[in-house]
């Protein structure tokens, strides 16, 4: 009787350690597998713009902005005007506002800005802003010729969501 309870313990040890070994094989084998590397190739969204502009000296006939980014974006201008002498100094007369004529495709929003209606796909321009050429002024400034100076700035902002121009330029997106 004692070899045969011996012999069951022999045989269960033989069937239940082989078990045993290969199943923390097993286990082992799954927890260190490795997969393949996956690459996530991800391209956060640039928002750049351009001015781009035809003067002649004295007067601007096109002014547009180009989307230099890699997302759609709503874009502006905003004319900054300052008059300086021959040599291109500024000089201390008051500045004007920039009085234009402007295309319909363009809202002006005040503090000479000037918002694109529509998106811009990355590559492409807004329509000209001006209907007529935007024709500088000259003047005398304690008995010296001055000349306006009209800089443009150009500003950007991903067009999705919409509710991100309302947040940076308080401006409703219909």
């Amino acid at each position: 009787m004692r070899k045969l309870r011996l012999r069951k313990k022999r045989v269960l040890l033989f069937i239940v350690l082989p078990a045993l070994l290969i199943s923390i094989g097993i286990t082992l084998a799954f927890m260190f597998k490795s997969s393949e590397t996956v690459e996530n190739i991800f391209f956060p969204a640039k928002v750049e713009c351009k001015v781009t502009e035809v003067f002649d000296g004295t007067q601007k006939s096109s002014i547009a902005i180009k989307n230099t980014g890699n997302t759609d974006a709503y874009l502006r201008l905003r004319f900054v005007s300052c008059w300086v002498n021959g040599n291109g100094d500024i000089v201390g007369k008051e500045s004007e506002p920039v009085q234009l004529s402007f295309s319909p495709d363009w809202t002006a929003l005040g503090d000479n800005t000037y918002m694109y209606n529509s998106p811009v796909a990355p590559d492409e321009a807004t329509a000209n802003l001006l209907t007529s050429p935007l024709v500088l002024k000259k003047d005398t400034y304690l008995g010296e010729p001055v000349y306006q100076a009209v800089e443009i700035f150009a500003e950007g902002i991903q067009s999705k969501p919409a509710d991100a121009v309302k947040q940076a330029w308080g401006v409703d997106i219909e």
